[in-house]
């Protein structure tokens, strides 16, 4: 019998307080960000992540750019 065991490593799941916080920390990194505005920051992109989770996707598309549109629509066929 072997010694040594492979196990498949599964992927990471982010949840939208794992996005949040990912997009405030590029924010702060990008653009700086004081105190005052760290809560509401954060308030907005957790939002916004609650809303992405749970949007049918049709209800999305109304955010893309049409470049971005486009590039999606060709990417699905």
């Amino acid at each position: 019998m072997t010694e040594q065991i492979k196990v498949k490593p599964t992927p990471i799941q982010r949840n939208s307080f794992d996005v949040a916080m990912e997009l405030l920390q590029h924010h702060a990194k990008v653009e700086g960000l004081n105190a005052d505005e760290i809560e509401m920051t954060f308030a907005k992109y957790y939002a916004l992540a609650k809303y992405c989770d749970h949007a049918r996707p049709g209800n999305l598309q109304s955010l893309l750019s049409e470049e971005l549109l486009e590039k999606v629509v060709k990417f699905s066929r």
